[in-house]
């Protein structure tokens, strides 16, 4: 869960079509840890505040510098 909130956290400076990749992507290894983890580790709900903070930003428009 660690490198799904490091992702995160590494795709905020993409183009939008790359993180809404990225974001897919994430949630579906979210997904997978929640099929496989009875016991939930601390960091996966950090892993899901990280992810969709993501996909907040990949909802705001870009503006050019």
């Amino acid at each position: 869960m660690a490198a799904v909130t490091a992702e995160a956290a590494a795709a905020t400076g993409l183009d939008t079509a790359e993180r809404e990749s990225v974001v897919r992507r994430l949630r579906a290894e979210l997904r997978r840890g929640h099929r496989r983890d009875y016991f939930p580790p601390v960091e996966r709900d950090q892993a899901g505040a990280a992810v969709e903070n993501l996909t907040a930003a990949a909802d705001q428009p870009q503006v050019p510098s």
